[in-house]
């Protein structure tokens, strides 16, 4: 999924997906308390996959995962 918001700093995107984690862009009063990109994580590997997050110049951020198809 591409996000075309205002973006994580790169230094910022593996703590992005921890518990009320919130980026330095996010604007004030944006709402939420950062626990949405919290919980992918656990879906994601309880799958066997993995997840991550990368920059999308000029703007937003590229999420990323990958889930083993079934044996």
């Amino acid at each position: 999924m591409i996000d075309r918001g205002v973006g994580i700093e790169k230094d910022e995107l593996e703590a992005v997906f921890g518990l009320f984690i919130k980026g330095s862009k996010t604007y004030p009063g944006a709402g939420g308390v950062g626990l949405g990109l919290s919980i992918c994580p656990r879906i994601i590997e309880d799958h066997r996959g993995i997840i991550w997050a990368e920059q999308n110049v000029p703007e937003g951020t590229i999420f990323c995962f990958l889930i083993p198809g079934l044996d």
